[in-house]
């Protein structure tokens, strides 16, 4: 209601995500039903699956991400959850979609997915893998909703922005510490934002946010 209705665009003073812009990352653009899709996936108390769609960056080889739908659900097992994606338009299509997920899902949840999608990639990072840290993800969304030239690397289909508890409301909503610099976790918000970060992180990572190599 603030943004729709009353113009209040200004993002909270500790928004973790304050580069985000409804007028300039919430574009027209509902996606391709003909062409894949990668995904990111979160299960949890409010589980999510975020779909994007790779788009070129005019003028160069380099690519940007555009959100173009999302699958929410409360309580749901990673079964269920992937019954609802399957059930949506959008393929998956082995050597062109990555399944992106967090890197805490059981091997049980891991089997559940190959089952249904046995020739497409699953992401999962590893504790050596430097955008394994919460923090090094946080950093690539904030990249690409604005570098520091000023550039755009994530958008999203302009549906989303009415959705409710979806990944517009997870970016929004998220805060830091003032005082820690330390996200502040909120299981009931976190899980669309935390499969956008699986998801940027294999589209969008070394391209425009490298991971800092000093892990201890």
């Amino acid at each position: 209601e603030d943004v729709y209705l009353r113009g209040q665009w200004t993002q909270h003073p500790d928004a973790l995500f304050p580069q985000y812009r409804p007028d300039q990352h919430l574009v027209g653009d509902p996606g391709n039903p003909q062409q894949p899709v990668s995904i990111g996936v979160d299960v949890g108390n409010r589980s999510a699956v975020i779909i994007g769609q790779r788009r070129m960056v005019p003028g160069t080889s380099e690519v940007r991400l555009h959100v173009v739908d999302e699958v929410l659900g409360d309580g749901l097992s990673v079964e269920e959850l992937m019954a609802r994606f399957a059930d949506t338009r959008w393929a998956l299509v082995p050597g062109k979609s990555e399944i992106c997920v967090d890197p805490t899902l059981r091997r049980d949840e891991l089997a559940a997915i190959r089952r249904r999608w046995p020739s497409v990639v699953i992401v999962q990072r590893e504790r050596s893998d430097p955008y394994y840290d919460v923090a090094a993800g946080v950093r690539v969304v904030q990249a690409a909703l604005r570098s520091a030239s000023g550039q755009t690397r994530l958008t999203f289909a302009t549906h989303l922005g009415q959705n409710r508890r979806g990944v517009i409301e997870s970016l929004t909503a998220l805060r830091y510490n003032p005082r820690t610099g330390a996200m502040v976790t909120d299981d009931l918000r976190d899980h669309p934002n935390d499969a956008l970060r699986y998801l940027a992180t294999v589209v969008l990572g070394r391209q425009i946010a490298p991971p800092e190599v000093t892990r201890r």
